[in-house]
Order: C-alpha cells, then sequence, then structure tokens
C-alpha cells in the first residue's frame, strides 16, 4: 500500500474559522486589531470590578457635588433656591428618563463599551458644568480688600462691600463710597453690569443644567449593564459578592463629593489668595475646580473600559443558564420583544409586595433628596459655621453611617434568619427611628434671624421694615445684600439700610 507524506506536521489541526476569530475578539481583551497577549492577563473579572468599581465611584459624585456648591453658585451667578433646586434635580430627571431604555437594550450592545461611552458622557458633562467660570471676566475676581475701596462695581457680589447711604437721595442711581470719601454715582453703567450679568446668569443655568440631564443619562447604565454582565460572567453564587463590590464603591461617592466639596470652599473661586475670610457673606468657593476633577477622573477611568472583552472566557456550566434562554430571544422582531417586555413588566407590578416596597422607597428618597439637596446650606446657616465646614461634617457623617450600616447589616443577617416578612418588619423600625428623629428637629434648632431694612413682602425669607424714613431718603438698593450688625445689636440687609453714612478704614 503506497504511503502519502504528511504535509500538515507542525500545522494546526483544524483551519480557523471566521467564527473563531470572532469568538476571539469576544472573549479577549482589546480595541479592534490591537489585542496583544500582554493585555490578555486583565480578561478577568476581578479586574473588570476593579477599574469599573472606581468609575461607578466618580459617577456617583457629582449629583452630590453640586448640593455642597449650591451656596457658591448663587452667590456667583445670582441663582435663588428654586433655580438651584432645578439644576440638582436635572441630574435624576436624566437617569429616570432612560435607565428603563438602558436595561431593555443591555444584552443587545458590547457592556464594558457601552460602560465607556456612558462614563466617557458622564466626564464630558462634568467638565460643561465648569465652563461658567471662565465665562466671566477673570480681572473680576482678583479683588482684596483694598481693591475694593477703589472698585465698588467690579463684581455682582463684591459690589455689596461700600454701598452706603447717601441721604436725599431717591434711589435713582447706585451710590458707592470710594477710598477718598467721595460718592459716585453710575446709573448707566450699572445697568449695562446688571443687564451683562443677566445673560450670564441663563446662559450658566443652561449650562449647568444640560450637563447635569447627560451625567443622569451617563451613569443610567451603571447599574442594568454592571449587573448583568458579572451575572452572566461569572458562578451565580459569586454574583452578589463581586456586586456588592461595585456597590459598595458606589455608595462612598457622595461622602467624597462631600468632603471634596468642603476642601474646594476653603479654596477662593480664583484659585488666588484673597484678604477676606471663608465665613465672609463675599466669599465663593472654587466650586468649579470638583467638576473638572471628577469629569477628568471620569475620562481617564473610561479608557480601560473599551478594552474588556463582550463574555470572559469561563466555563459554559458555569455561566448563568438564564442568559441563553434570552439570548436565543433575540432573534424575535422588535413588535414581539416590545410586547414581552410590556408583559413582564404588568407582571412585577401586579406583585402588591414589590409595588408597595417601591412606593414606600419613592416617598422616603423624596424625603432624603430634598434633605440632601439643602442640608449643607441648613448646617451652614443653622450653626453660623463656613459653607466648608458643614460639608466635611456631612462627608464624615455619610462614611461613617455607611460603615455602621454595613456592620449592622451584616452582623443582624448572620444572627438571626431574615426571612422577608422579618426583614420589612426590621425596615420599618429603622423608619420609625428615623421618623421619631426629624420629628424632633421641629422642636430644636436655634431661632430664625431677624434682618431689618428690606422693604416689607419683597423677598420670602424673614425681613423686617426697620426706619424706612432713612434707608427710603437713601436711595437703597434691595437687591444688593450685604448683612451687617448695628451698634444696636441688630442685623441689617445691608450698610446702607441700616444708615451708615461713612465707611471706617
Amino acid at each position: 500500500m503506497k504511503k502519502f507524506k504528511d504535509d500538515t506536521k507542525g500545522l494546526s489541526a483544524k483551519p480557523l474559522h471566521d467564527s473563531d476569530l470572532k469568538d476571539y475578539d469576544e472573549t479577549s481583551c482589546g480595541i479592534g486589531p490591537f489585542r496583544p497577549k500582554s493585555l490578555q492577563f486583565f480578561a478577568r473579572i476581578g479586574v473588570f470590578v476593579g477599574i469599573y468599581g472606581a468609575s461607578g465611584l466618580l459617577t456617583s459624585t457629582l449629583s452630590v457635588y453640586i448640593n455642597s456648591q449650591a451656596s457658591m453658585l448663587e452667590k456667583q451667578f445670582g441663582f435663588s433656591s428654586y433655580d438651584t433646586g432645578i439644576l440638582m434635580s436635572c441630574n435624576d430627571i436624566g437617569y429616570l428618563c432612560t435607565v428603563i431604555f438602558m436595561g431593555y437594550i443591555a444584552r443587545k450592545v458590547h457592556i464594558p463599551r457601552g460602560l465607556g461611552v456612558s462614563t466617557l458622557l458622564f466626564g464630558i458633562c462634568g467638565i460643561l458644568c465648569a465652563f461658567p467660570y471662565f465665562m466671566q471676566d477673570p480681572s473680576s475676581y482678583n479683588l482684596s480688600l483694598a481693591q475694593l475701596d477703589k472698585n465698588g462695581t467690579k463684581s455682582n457680589v463684591l459690589e455689596h462691600e461700600t454701598q452706603l447711604c447717601i441721604p436725599g437721595h431717591n434711589g435713582s442711581a447706585l451710590h458707592f463710597h470710594d477710598k477718598d470719601g467721595c460718592f459716585a454715582t453710575s446709573s448707566n453703567a450699572a445697568r449695562a453690569t446688571k443687564m451683562e450679568q443677566l445673560s450670564i446668569k441663563r446662559m450658566a443655568f443652561v449650562l449647568i443644567a444640560i450637563g447635569m440631564i447627560f451625567q443622569g443619562i451617563g451613569k443610567s447604565s451603571r447599574y442594568p449593564f454592571t449587573t448583568l454582565y458579572v451575572d452572566d460572567n461569572v458562578n451565580r453564587r459569586k454574583t452578589g459578592f463581586y456586586m456588592g463590590i461595585l456597590t459598595g464603591t458606589g455608595i462612598f461617592g457622595p461622602a467624597l463629593a462631600y468632603a471634596l466639596g468642603g476642601v474646594f470652599n476653603k479654596i477662593y473661586v480664583n484659585l488666588q489668595d484673597v484678604d477676606i475670610h471663608p465665613k465672609d457673606p463675599r466669599w465663593i468657593g472654587a466650586w468649579w475646580l470638583g467638576f473638572l476633577v471628577f469629569g477628568g477622573a471620569s475620562l481617564l477611568t473610561a479608557i480601560p473600559l473599551f478594552c474588556f472583552p463582550r463574555n470572559m472566557k469561563v466555563k459554559v456550566k458555569e455561566r448563568n443558564p438564564f442568559a441563553s434562554k434570552l439570548d436565543d430571544s433575540t432573534g424575535n422582531t422588535v413588535i414581539n420583544q416590545i410586547k414581552e417586555f410590556l408583559k413582564s413588566v404588568w407582571r412585577v407590578v401586579r406583585n402588591p409586595v414589590f409595588t408597595l416596597i417601591t412606593l414606600a422607597s419613592c416617598i422616603h428618597l423624596c424625603g432624603v433628596s430634598g434633605l440632601m439637596s439643602f442640608m449643607p446650606k441648613y448646617i451652614a446657616n443653622q450653626y453660623s459655621i463656613p459653607q466648608w465646614q458643614g460639608n466635611i461634617i456631612l462627608a464624615v457623617s455619610n462614611v461613617l453611617a455607611i460603615a455602621l450600616g454595613s456592620f449592622l447589616g451584616g452582623l443582624i443577617t448572620r444572627k438571626f434568619k431574615m426571612t422577608p416578612t422579618f426583614t420589612i418588619k426590621l425596615i420599618i423600625s429603622f423608619y420609625v427611628f428615623n421618623l421619631t428623629c426629624f420629628a424632633c428637629g421641629f422642636f430644636l434648632g436655634c431661632p430664625q434671624p431677624e434682618i431689618f431694612g428690606k422693604s416689607e413682602g419683597s423677598m420670602s425669607t424673614y425681613f423686617t421694615p426697620h426706619n424706612m424714613n432713612c434707608t427710603g431718603s437713601c436711595g437703597c438698593n434691595d437687591e444688593n445684600y450685604f448683612p451687617i450688625c448695628g451698634s444696636d445689636g441688630r442685623s441689617y440687609y445691608s450698610p446702607c439700610h441700616a444708615g451708615c453714612e461713612v465707611k471706617a478704614s
């Protein structure tokens, strides 16, 4: 029998088909053709959890960071509490409008790259929120107390320093006291400055609102995508462990936001040394730094996410068996998928336990969101401390609460048999305790400060008309708020409203 020479010696026994290349692309680290062997070490779920843990930490910061900077934004741009409340809500608006859609498309996209795109969007929009600072003339921030004596109209905040009472004037012009004791009036210049400030205010509001909305969109994919990716690529018994790490790191985001917010509040807005203290009502902290820091850091953490594979190299028996069933359904038409989605939602909504727990959580979060939004301002005003101290207090209390809650939660679940009914009773008991503590707040606290001088009914806060003959003849501008303590021990809206005619050197 004739023998044939084996020409396949040294070659692969199985030819490499397009399907093999596709499988390799979906389970190997890299971008496009760039997939070196050195990167394949990182194709592990633990590495993914570590990198996205940092990304998730950053994407949970800016929605809280803006709360810590509400007072600074109000001072610089003249926002009201209503305006800042809208800005704080924009993040949630973007999140709620897209989170269900993100959950629906999670299985149809390359999840790591989808997370990379969303993190990039978050970082870019975070930087966008800092742009309003650069819209104003940098020279308007370069003011010390000595310079303020010469330039009363330089800044919409700092101009209040020199508004004094001029007897005999009816308020047709703004009056400022210069260093030499001369008075200057400039109604046209003041009107032009006011129009410019109004334009900047509107533009700043629009930019920050857009940035916060798209930040909410950017972080809406976090939980749907990460939960599915981890669940599909690890043993089901380990899913809770990895998701606990991702959730735990994200929880510390608000504490980090308050902490850095306190640090940046101690820095003057133009990063220069000025002769005023953070407790001075003219102080504006470097609110824009946080948006740059958190936004830039998010951009850096987004880059590695693009390199992770669609699927990790795990054994088939370790994969979630439910995942393959869902994958088989991707061939259905869009209409059928929408119908199945609506049916699934309806089945969940009809579950009374789920519906009631969800409703209770919504009501609870409504109260918590309002509390956390204005808590920094409340602490600073109630206890007469600088804004940065209030932010640091909130950061420390958040860290302690998270640590204590995690410890007690783990201890209780380990010591007791946590049935669903027992768990709900435990949650209710904590809610009752929480409600009791808040109810005590109605009977504790400092009295509302009384400020004299402003015309009655012109502002929602508590002002008392006082010596209106004096303030009326001085031509005081009610828009210029610079509270001072008078010789009679009362707080006045401004030096002008107190009847001051001369500024002591």
